[in-house]
């Protein structure tokens, strides 16, 4: 069959709420459909597949998400379960892989996140903060006045951080890292920061985050 179009001016996804969208489609052999495209309003910028197909043989989705002036303000505390939150506009790309098995699980496989900044974050989980930051000050020494005090600075700025730039990147190997780069200084600890974080086990946040 040829193309077919739904459009909606408002959804819900579990206990999210999404503005205006659509979702083009087309037919194959039957039970299976091709999405050629699904666009989201979200809090002010938008979201956008690429095509990929539904098939109940083969219940694994991937598809690359675009995204295009997402709000930080918004987005944040949902997928750190409240444990941050801040400003500025999101754009970039993302691979995703759809398992529906044994249960509904998102993956995140790849893709980049720039900011628009200026912009702000805060991060409240002050002990996630300091195991983040070891290995980033390991190289300072440890147990020593000096590298405590490094990580002590560290953890003061970014616990609420005004940033020049900010990016995540998915950084793919044996053991997948978030990679977060941001330029910057501290609003409350007036620490200027040029700073790459790896941060393992992030998968973790996703699901928790969307529920």
């Amino acid at each position: 069959q040829g193309r077919q179009e739904i459009r909606w001016k408002r959804t819900k996804l579990g206990k999210r709420s999404f503005g205006q969208g659509s979702l083009a489609f087309q037919s194959h052999s039957p039970g299976v459909v091709e999405v050629l495209r699904c666009r989201l309003d979200l809090g002010g910028g938008v979201l956008w597949t690429s095509p990929f197909l539904l098939n109940p043989k083969e219940l694994d989705i991937d598809t690359t998400l675009f995204a295009e002036g997402i709000s930080l303000r918004r987005w944040l505390p949902v997928v750190s379960r409240s444990k941050a939150r801040g400003s500025g506009k999101h754009s970039g790309q993302q691979s995703w892989r759809l398992r529906w098995r044994p249960e509904m699980q998102l993956e995140l496989t790849g893709g980049h996140l720039r900011a628009k900044g200026p912009g702000h974050f805060a991060i409240k989980d002050q002990d996630w903060l300091r195991t983040a930051l070891e290995r980033y000050a390991a190289g300072f020494g440890t147990g020593s006045d000096k590298s405590d005090l490094i990580k002590d600075r560290l953890i003061g700025a970014l616990l609420d951080f005004g940033y020049k730039t900010l990016s995540l990147r998915i950084v793919q190997g044996r053991s997948p890292v978030l990679r977060v780069e941001t330029q910057g200084k501290g609003r409350q600890i007036p620490q200027e920061l040029d700073l790459t974080l790896n941060v393992t086990g992030y998968q973790d946040l996703i699901n928790p985050g969307l529920r």
